[in-house]
């Protein structure tokens, strides 16, 4: 029993699906309050009046008043019948009782598909719908016995075995759908399955202690006999078959792959296989070229789904080329595949083949004739085409916005689209560029006429909406269902490493981490890739870099949820965060911050690689995006200590990057993780940073706040070094305020603690701030005395940069241009390769005024211009513009006009 709202499944308890199947079921959808006291499993004691209306007031918050009205005396339910699958079901039964052949197949074969999986009423806790089960039982086993009747007056043997299997599945020891699955067979002239069928039945029927039928012998045996004489049924085949199924009338941003269908109409190919991920609109493809093309095949078009990934079994080879003889006009012989290709050897005949597992399942059913074509749809990739010599493989990809956007407009109202452009960008967005996933949220617009698309996008922005809702034109099945087809191809280590791959926040993990993740050797951990992205549910995105789209990764992280143990998920999480946490500290250090951790070794199995300053810098590039998932990701919340550790060893990354608005958000909340997980040093660290990063940012109120509590916690941990940085911080503070003053006591506080215990790093720093306050109250020489004794200390190439640019602005003071020009230069190179773009726009401007002072004046105006630029780039991602920042820029701008 399942309740489903704009498309989407609401959640039920127990309680309220067994109200609410009660009600549905019943003819007029009423039932009185002691009837359903009786259906939901208790008694006037146990299920009081007002229990009872608790339940009815629940179910009504999700249907509304209108569908569940508040009144006295029975409980209504007023939904007219053609939205309750039950009652469209006894329709189309009905409508099949009274009609005749094809009409009557149709209605029953209608009816059955709207049967879910499962036993009836299976999830209704404890309610007393037992009589209620048997009835929808009995009735969806009549309905099936009757299409198979119905596919068997048709001459439509092969489906009526289909059918009959099916059935037989969900009632393994029911006499009547042996016979009727026997009398299949037996139409098929199988002796040999109807020989087996009967030994599995009648195996089933003793372990579960049941009786033989009196007659089972006597009825094998005739039916063995009966199939062995069966006649082939000699069907007349049309000149021209044409098979296909309908398809889309318009196909957008496909040019690229039709054009490499049409190899198959130039000669230069004779199978074309294409391969893509679940949803992405291979079958459609495929037919809309089909029906282009009929005009190349005079001999007519061969169709067959293989159900290679579906909820039922493949269809058996042999059971599809029978159809396809039988198709050609040909009464099927004992060697099928011979005969297949016989009969194609002289014509010109198309087979579409959709739905494949995989090369083995479609070899053959291939044609050999030199006028005949192929196409194949898979799941999977198939490089077995391509190898044959005249087969090509076409890979499918994912809509681009502007495609998915006029996919949408096709499918609703076109001024829908145009009054909320933004919105539909972002729908195609959210649906990853799937033409299934399109169609589905058009689906849910058209429900809702009257909705904003705007509306519908934030149902959406959970991924979990969409990959519940069902699909349009099966509502039983939902897109999970169809990703589960492909998942359950996959071999076990394969489901074991996608199992992991759901762990993993994303948005790209690399095989390094990959490999530690899963625990396997890279070379090994390579063969489970390529089953993974062949069978499309993995992409490669660069060289030994893999990620899922937002669907697969939440049906992947589903999985590893029903699959993996507690302790499995968190010793998954741990790796991955040990990864993150050790390989990012050594290219943190790398970038020379020098920062201190508490003392603890990384996992035995995890390689930290040797780093550059470049490769540092690539590989934290490369990675930033999965910092910034786990981070953010609620599951991995709960690993406190490694979220503050995460957010310092980004700190210079991010500083260099320009990343300030998410360095202080993950700063802020390192605040709070880092206080109850360890000691006050390392808090220190963490609000330190944070009040650089907010100084920044123009947030200098906030940033003194956070600096003045940094000092507090070195004090309580008696670290006179960590109080200088804080101190050295609080004075650049102090500087951005334009409190001259203040700046000036903590630097020189700073400098004396550094001087003391002969940190040249800290003396750097301290010296350089101290000269940039001099410079700034009009005493240049002295400044260039201490921007000087920076250079000589600096052992860092951030403070060494910040040296030199003071170094060039103080001989500029001084009315030396040209010894301003190499200091400059050598800082604005810095800050470009380390990336710490907004200095080098202030340093470039130093450096356009002593090139102009030195005789260069296009130099001068090539460094402003450069500057101008990236500070144009650069002011838009601050909370608040410097003032100092929105002068400099207006000065570029006039030192840049002509």
């Amino acid at each position: 029993m399942a309740l489903f709202k704009g498309g989407v499944e609401q959640p039920l308890t127990d309680r309220t699906r067994a109200l609410l199947a009660a009600l549905a079921l019943a003819s007029q959808r009423t039932v009185g309050r002691q009837r359903l006291t009786e259906l939901l499993g208790g008694s006037p004691v146990s299920l009081a009046p007002a229990t009872i209306r608790n339940y009815v007031r629940d179910l009504r918050k999700l249907v509304g008043d209108q569908v569940l009205p508040e009144e006295r005396g029975p409980v209504r339910l007023v939904l007219d019948r053609e939205r309750v699958d039950y009652w469209r079901f006894r329709k189309l039964f009905a409508r099949a009782q009274a009609s005749g052949g094809e009409e009557r197949r149709r209605a029953l074969r209608e009816a059955v598909d709207l049967w879910r999986p499962g036993e009836p009423l299976a999830n209704v806790g404890q309610a007393h719908l037992e009589d209620l089960a048997v009835d929808l039982r009995n009735r969806h086993r009549r309905a099936c016995l009757d299409l198979i009747a119905a596919n068997l007056d048709c001459v439509l043997a092969d489906e009526a075995l289909t059918v009959a299997r099916e059935a037989m599945s969900r009632w393994p020891r029911d006499v009547e759908v042996f016979e009727a699955l026997i009398r299949a067979l037996v139409h098929l002239g199988n002796d040999g399955e109807v020989e087996r069928v009967a030994a599995e039945f009648a195996l089933r029927r003793r372990k579960a202690a049941e009786t033989i039928p009196a007659n089972f012998a006597c009825l094998v045996r005739k039916a063995v006999a009966d199939a062995r004489a069966a006649p082939e049924v000699d069907v007349p085949g049309p000149l021209r078959p044409n098979q296909l199924p309908r398809a889309v009338e318009v196909l957008h941003g496909r040019e690229h792959e039709l054009a490499q269908l049409d190899w198959l109409l130039a000669g230069r190919a004779h199978v074309v296989a294409v391969v893509g991920p679940a949803g992405v609109g291979k079958t459609q493809l495929a037919l809309w070229w089909a029906h282009r093309s009929l005009g190349a095949f005079p001999d007519g078009v061969l169709h067959g789904d293989l159900r290679g990934f579906d909820e039922h079994d493949p269809v058996p080879t042999d059971r599809l080329l029978r159809s396809f003889v039988r198709a050609l006009g040909a009464t099927p012989a004992d060697d099928l595949v011979g005969q297949y290709r016989s009969l194609l050897a002289d014509r010109a005949v198309l087979i579409v083949l959709d739905n494949a597992f995989d090369h083995g399942q479609v070899e053959p059913l291939l044609p050999a004739g030199p006028r005949c074509a192929a196409v194949v749809t898979s799941r999977r990739r198939m490089p077995g085409i391509g190898s044959a010599g005249s087969g090509k493989e076409v890979s499918v990809e994912r809509l681009t916005v502007r495609a998915g956007l006029a996919m949408l407009r096709d499918l609703i109202d076109d001024r829908r689209v145009n009054d909320e452009w933004q919105a539909a960008e972002e729908l195609v967005a959210v649906c990853g560029g799937l033409p299934l996933s399109i169609s589905i949220v058009a689906a849910r617009a058209q429900q809702r006429k009257k909705h904003r698309l705007n509306t519908i996008l934030k149902e959406l922005h959970d991924t979990s909406a969409l990959l519940d809702a069902p699909v349009p034109k099966n509502r039983s099945i939902r897109l999970e269902t169809v990703i589960t087809w492909s998942y359950r191809a996959l071999s076990p280590v394969a489901t074991d490493v996608f199992h992991l791959l759901g762990v993993h926040p994303g948005p790209v993990i690399g095989a390094a981490a990959l490999s530690f993740l899963t625990g396997l050797p890279p070379v090994e951990l390579r063969t489970w890739m390529d089953e993974l992205t062949e069978s499309h549910l993995v992409d490669e995105v660069e060289e030994d870099r893999f990620a899922l789209h937002d669907e697969l990764r939440l049906f992947a992280a589903r999985q590893a949820e029903s699959e993996l143990t507690g302790t499995a998920l968190g010793t998954a999480r741990t790796r991955v965060l040990d990864h993150l946490f050790w390989v990012g500290r050594a290219a943190d250090l790398a970038l020379e911050s020098e920062r201190e951790f508490p003392d603890t070794a990384p996992p035995p199995a995890l390689e930290v690689p040797a780093f550059s300053k470049e490769k540092a810098m690539a590989w934290f590039d490369a990675e930033y995006g999965v910092f910034t998932s786990v981070l953010r990701h609620p599951a991995y919340r709960n690993y406190q200590s490694y979220q503050w550790k995460l957010a310092l060893v980004l700190v210079l990354y991010q500083r260099q990057r320009g990343h300030w608005k998410e360095s202080e958000k993950f700063l802020s909340d390192a605040t709070e993780t880092a206080a109850g997980t360890t000691e006050p040093r390392y808090r220190a660290a963490v609000h330190r940073q944070l009040g650089a990063t907010r100084r920044k940012l123009n947030d200098l109120n906030r940033a003194m706040a956070v600096v003045r509590e940094s000092i507090a916690l070195e004090r309580k941990a008696g670290n006179v070094v960590g109080e200088a940085h804080s101190h050295q911080i609080l004075g650049a503070i102090h500087e951005s305020r334009k409190d001259m003053g203040a700046a000036t006591e903590h630097y020189s506080v700073a400098l004396r603690t550094y001087e003391a215990v002969g940190d040249h790093r800290g003396i750097a720093y301290a010296a350089s701030g101290m000269a940039g306050v001099l410079l700034e109250t009009g005493y240049p020489e002295q400044a260039l005395s201490f921007a000087q004794r920076a250079v000589q200390t600096a052992s860092d190439g951030y403070g060494l940069a910040a040296a030199r640019r003071t170094v060039a602005s103080c001989h500029l003071e001084l009315g030396h241009p040209a010894e301003a020009v190499t200091p400059a230069e050598q800082a604005a190179d810095e800050y470009r390769r380390t990336g710490a773009l907004l200095n080098e726009a202030r340093v470039r401007e130093v450096l356009g005024h002593a090139l102009d002072g030195a005789g260069d004046p296009a130099g001068a105006r090539k460094a402003w211009q450069r500057a101008q630029d990236l500070l144009e780039g650069l002011l838009e991602e601050f909370v608040k513009s410097s003032p100092d920042d929105k002068d400099l820029l207006d000065r570029l701008r006039q030192l840049t006009t002509p």
